[in-house]
Order: structure tokens, then C-alpha cells, then sequence
């Protein structure tokens, strides 16, 4: 979760959480009222022999795999849309210096009314292939680090220049699919899922770029 919000994690279950700063118009009162009582206090009772510790976190996903590739670590997190994060990731890709980039990300993709197969992962990544299409210098993995991204058991995907070529061989339009969500369809036909099971964790997603 991004800055490591207590009252986030895990829907934070066991920490008190702030009350929303509501209009008193702005509901009526009976929700008011459900609201007020919904939320213990931090100085409520429950909480007394409480202690919560973070053991884990995106910081720890990049730096165990920047031990093991021995590389660069690009230390951002990124946030915001998926479409506009892969798009602006794969511009930056291509004018860096040759290595392997590291990130930590958290983004969002707009749902149509009846979307089609995928998650955030394989959204960011079919738009950097379609930045990238025809080079061969540029690679990127991006996957969950839960082993999951959206629904199914498809962890993410890793792409290349030549992934738009192959999944327009099989007849799919890679822009049409991004506009229904469907960039797990895309991405299947290209051969460019990827699949770990389940990893025992989650510290958000994990985008590792390789310049050649």
C-alpha cells in the first residue's frame, strides 16, 4: 500500500481509523449515525494490547530483486493510470542508458461497462508494447507480487517490441482491446502471460525494465 497506511493495509482491520471530514449535509442521519459508530476511537479499549508491525513492504520487493540481478535501483513508486504510467514508463525505458530499472506500482484502470480479461499489469504492459513496437532493445516485466493480477491465476506479463506483431498475427486489435480491458486477451494470444501461483505475499506490483 502506498506509504505504508496502517488504516489501508489489509482494509485495516485493527487500527483505529480518522473520521472523514463530512458536511453535515452532505448525508443524511441515519448514515451519519452508522458511520460515527463503525469506527472505534484510538483511544477505545479494543486497542489497548494492539501492536501492529510492517514486515514487508514494496521497498523490500526491489531491493531482494536488485541483490539478485546485481543492478540499478530505480527507487519510484508509480501510481495513477495504468494506460498513462506504461506510456510514459516506455518513453523513459527507451532514452535510458543501457541496465535493468526497478519499480514499485499501485495503478488504476477504468473499467468500461463489460470488460474483458485482464488487470493493471497486463493494461501497463500492452501500452508499452505499443510504444515499443518493432524495437528490439526493450523489455518489461510487470506483475503482482501476490502471483495475481486481476481475475484468474495470470500474474502479469512480459513484453517486448515484438509483442504487438504477434498478437496482431493471431487478428487482435491491441488498442481495441485496452479500450474494452481486455489486454489479458492480447496478451495470451502474443504468448506474453505470465504465470508464478500463488507467492505467499503482496507488496503491490513489481515492474522490472530491461535496456539493452
Amino acid at each position: 500500500m502506498p506509504g505504508d497506511n496502517l488504516q489501508a493495509i489489509g482494509s485495516g482491520l485493527l487500527t483505529p481509523h480518522e473520521q472523514l471530514p463530512l458536511s453535515k449535509d452532505a448525508l443524511p442521519d441515519w448514515l451519519r449515525t452508522l458511520i460515527a459508530q463503525a469506527r472505534p476511537l484510538a483511544e477505545s479499549a479494543c486497542f489497548t494490547n494492539i501492536k501492529q508491525h510492517i514486515i514487508a513492504r514494496p521497498a523490500t520487493a526491489r531491493q531482494a530483486a536488485c541483490e539478485v540481478a546485481k543492478v540499478y535501483n530505480h527507487d519510484t513508486l508509480i501510481v495513477g493510470e495504468a494506460e498513462q504510467a506504461g506510456r510514459t514508463l516506455a518513453q523513459q525505458l527507451c532514452a535510458a542508458n543501457s541496465g535493468i530499472y526497478i519499480w514499485s506500482s499501485e495503478t488504476t484502470v477504468h473499467l468500461p461497462e463489460n470488460p474483458g480479461q485482464g488487470g493493471r499489469c497486463q493494461h501497463l504492459a500492452l501500452v508499452a508494447a505499443c510504444e515499443w513496437a518493432g524495437r528490439d532493445d526493450v523489455f518489461l516485466l510487470a506483475a503482482g507480487t501476490d502471483g495475481n493480477d486481476g481475475p484468474g491465476d495470470v500474474a502479469g506479463a512480459l513484453i517486448d517490441g515484438g509483442t504487438l506483431a504477434r498478437g496482431s498475427r493471431e487478428g487482435l486489435d491491441a488498442q481495441q482491446c485496452l479500450e474494452r480491458a481486455d489486454a489479458g486477451r492480447f496478451l495470451a494470444a502474443s504468448g506474453d502471460l505470465i504465470y508464478t501461483g500463488p507467492t505467499g505475499t503482496n507488496v503491490m506490483d513489481v515492474l522490472i525494465g530491461l535496456k539493452v
